[in-house]
């Protein structure tokens, strides 16, 4: 047996291991969450915790299935995440594009001057060959020149090496680093937003990752260090409460028909302590499409990802101060999001590593329907 596809979903406040078998169905073998420990706004700062806390996700889905693994994929997050456009341009060896041109491709277009980083994802945008533009696989095509442009998604050095180690203290490989909102995007998005401008928003407890894709490829991807957890402390200021008391009254306040006061203070108080929160994140995330020059490219809207995120007045925020729409973000073709959303991201780790298999650079193409199904029956079984 082959081994299983392992992800590991590590935020701020939870983390999250999905095992899945490695073929076209993705059936999921075995899942496990708790809260997660030695991470602060999606960065390791204490190895010896989050390397406990892997540990114990590990030994939890080792007693449900019999089957060995030490390769993983994991989560990378963090405000160090950054993108910048690349181009690369090679001489086509034998006439005919193979996929050792492609190699050869990927490597000039990362000829960068990198100041600590390292190249998570290369996203590719379009390939020309010779005077032919537009060209989406270029493989099995002739020519003499093959270029290519790219989106290529940065994170700090120490920040994915502090997760390799992490990863060998517990005597695993890493295996591969992902960006959350690649992975929900390839799983969340109709062709149509992909084609027509839409930004996927993922908002954990420690920080709100987004990416944009526009023209059906990914132009831009950033990570803010503020999530739902700056919410609850403003909750927990406000009411002169601890933090957890907070988490449970601004779940409360998602609640449609909520009303009661608490310690003196109006629901309607709170609210619009909460909206506040959300506003200042929401413009945040505005302020770098403006810097982009992607708003105006936005056209359909945010699809909205993340536990932090299912607090029902963000549509009426996103609508109000930037006057676009909004959806909660579910796996294509699902009746129901609402419970779905904790596991999305793991869910959404799967289905791209199941879209970029057997391609050394990232297709557009979407082979992987069988397993986008498999995973969408699990969430809606179990969740």
């Amino acid at each position: 047996m082959k081994s299983p596809i392992v992800v590991i979903d590590f935020g701020t406040s939870s983390a999250r291991i999905l095992v899945a078998e490695d073929d076209p169905r993705a059936r999921v073998l075995a899942y496990e969450s708790m809260p997660s420990l030695g991470v602060n706004h999606g960065v390791i700062v204490d190895l010896e915790k989050a390397a406990e806390t892997i540990q114990h996700l590990i030994s939890k889905v080792k007693k449900k299935i019999d089957i060995r693994f030490n390769r993983v994929y994991c989560t990378v997050s963090g405000d160090s995440i950054s993108s910048v456009n690349s181009h690369g341009v090679v001489k086509i060896r034998h006439q005919e594009v193979t996929p050792y041109d492609l190699d050869e491709l990927s490597v000039t277009a990362q000829a960068l001057a990198l100041d600590n980083q390292v190249v998570v994802h290369m996203l590719p945008q379009s390939y020309k060959v010779d005077n032919q533009a537009g060209i989406i696989d270029p493989k099995g095509m002739f020519g003499v020149r093959l270029e290519g442009s790219f989106n290529l998604v940065l994170a700090d050095q120490g920040a994915a090496q502090n997760m390799s180690r992490c990863l060998e203290r517990v005597g695993l490989t890493c295996s591969g680093l992902i960006f959350p909102p690649i992975g929900l995007a390839a799983a969340v998005l109709t062709q149509d937003e992909k084609q027509q401008g839409v930004v996927v928003l993922d908002m954990g407890e420690g920080t709100t990752d987004c990416v944009v894709l526009y023209g059906g490829v990914v132009v831009f991807s950033a990570s803010i260090p503020i999530g739902g957890a700056a919410v609850s402390h403003d909750i927990a200021h406000l009411l002169q409460v601890n933090n957890d008391t907070a988490e449970k009254i601004k779940k409360l306040m998602g609640l449609a028909d909520e009303e009661e006061a608490y310690m003196g203070v109006s629901s309607d108080k709170i609210r619009e302590v909460i909206d506040a929160r959300y506003a200042q994140i929401i413009k945040l995330v505005d302020r770098c499409l403006v810097r982009e020059g992607l708003k105006q490219k936005v056209n359909r809207g945010y699809v909205l990802c993340g536990g932090a995120m299912r607090y029902p007045g963000v549509s009426d925020i996103i609508e109000s101060f930037l006057g676009k729409q909004s959806r909660q973000g579910s796996l294509v073709g699902a009746s129901d999001s609402s419970m779905h959303q904790d596991w999305l991201s793991a869910a959404g780790l799967v289905y791209y590593i199941q879209q970029q298999a057997g391609s050394p650079i990232h297709s557009r193409n979407n082979p992987c329907r069988h397993a986008f199904k498999m995973i969408q029956r699990w969430l809606e079984v179990y969740f």
